[in-house]
């Protein structure tokens, strides 16, 4: 049987809507009124300490907190130890890389994607926020998208609530903001990354102007055994429409065997056993599937000792871009800039990603694709890329980064 997981139940959800637009707005409206009834029942904490408290409330994937551990430094300068205590609220699995990669205080983990429709799960949620209370908490996600940090910021028993919103692309309406925000930097940019977007509002923050930078993290132990070189395929993703046809991946697998002979490694969590598996029935070239065997911060290292990467998933991209492993990420437009393109000033320092991509006119559609019907199974602009096209930019890829400086057979 099919696995489903929270990410692919909101991004189908998210399609559904975007045929009706006026239903997001009114079940924006009930989500707040729903959540303010049940908050007048929760108890909330008064407990007193020593120091200031802060909380970075951040409902992030993988790729997204690594790009947010670019500016970490920059909240511990604006919060110093002496004077606060700084607590970061982050899915399971993250607060592990948190606590290596940071000098933060406290680390606390909830389940935030099961609380979006499921009302007891949610009111679970607000109960534990508010075992605590805070002087100042700054949701890092932003309110540009509306989505579940915004009403958990509501539910956190705080003075001083900062936020952050690009206006050009927001979908959250002002009736919350002003609702749940005391204080909310706003700015208008239709191409900043995601990186940026942290950055720019760690800038905000310590009112000082700095550029964007790469963050570089420890040396993890591998407790699976790996050859000395391999290269890593990531054919999963939060949805299944954001999958390039694993038939594809088959081939390419393929011509980079025939070119390299490097044994190709698939790693990753439970839910994207299913994408690995489909590839695995295709290939007839030697392959490393630890699926499930590493946790998070191995599986960064994992990414790091690779001698390039191929994705279609931007959290395995923003590791290898952090960490200037050579990747290429076969891709659409839905979120391009945002997600994709690293185009910042003084990127050009750093190693450059390869992006494989049929840019269209309607790039940067923020999920609200036109062109999508219902017997699509990919989004359009992913499915119609090609192995050829495809297999000339990962052979550039190799030739430049991997084969370059070796003796060549």
């Amino acid at each position: 049987m099919k696995k489903s997981n929270e990410h692919e139940k909101l991004s189908n959800l998210r399609l559904f809507t975007n045929k009706f637009k006026f239903i997001p707005t009114i079940v924006k409206y009930i989500f707040y009124y729903f959540d303010c009834i049940c908050l007048f029942f929760i108890k909330k904490s008064h407990k007193k300490y020593a120091k200031k408290q802060v909380l970075i409330l951040a409902n992030l994937g993988l790729g997204d907190a690594v790009n947010l551990l670019s500016v970490t430094d920059k909240y511990r300068k604006v919060y110093p130890k002496k004077e606060y205590e700084i607590t970061i609220m982050t899915p399971k699995g993250l607060d592990k890389l948190f606590k290596e990669e940071t000098d933060f205080d406290k680390f606390i983990t909830v389940d935030f994607n099961s609380s979006v429709f499921n009302p007891f799960n949610r009111i679970a949620l607000f109960k534990k926020i508010n075992e605590e209370n805070y002087d100042i908490l700054i949701d890092a996600m932003g309110i540009t998208g509306a989505a579940i940090n915004v009403y958990a910021s509501n539910a956190v028993n705080a003075k001083n609530k900062i936020t952050i919103v690009n206006e050009d692309i927001s979908i959250c309406p002002n009736f919350l903001i002003n609702k749940v925000y005391d204080e909310v930097y706003r700015f208008e940019n239709k191409t900043v990354s995601n990186i940026e977007y942290y950055n720019i509002f760690a800038n905000y923050l310590s009112g000082e102007e700095s550029k964007v930078k790469f963050h570089k993290t420890k040396k993890y132990k591998i407790k699976v055994e790996l050859p000395n070189e391999y290269y890593m395929i990531f054919p999963s993703a939060s949805a299944d429409i954001k999958k390039w046809d694993y038939a594809k991946y088959a081939k390419i697998i393929k011509k980079i065997y025939n070119k390299t002979k490097l044994p190709v490694v698939f790693a990753g969590t439970s839910i994207d056993l299913e994408s690995v598996n489909e590839v695995i029935k295709l290939i007839d070239v030697p392959y490393i599937n630890i699926i499930g065997k590493t946790d998070m911060l191995e599986f960064i290292e994992v990414v790091k000792k690779s001698k390039f990467v191929i994705t279609n998933d931007t959290s395995t991209y923003h590791i290898a871009l952090n960490e200037e492993v050579p990747v290429a990420i076969i891709t659409g437009g839905y979120t391009y800039d945002r997600y994709v393109t690293y185009n910042f000033e003084g990127c050009e320092k750093y190693k450059r990603p390869y992006i494989i991509v049929n840019k269209m006119k309607c790039f940067n559609c923020n999920n609200n694709c036109d062109k999508i019907n219902n017997e699509d199974k990919v989004w359009p602009c992913l499915e119609s890329i090609t192995v050829e096209y495809a297999w000339k930019i990962i052979e550039k890829m190799i030739d430049n980064d991997y084969l370059n400086g070796k003796v060549k057979k």
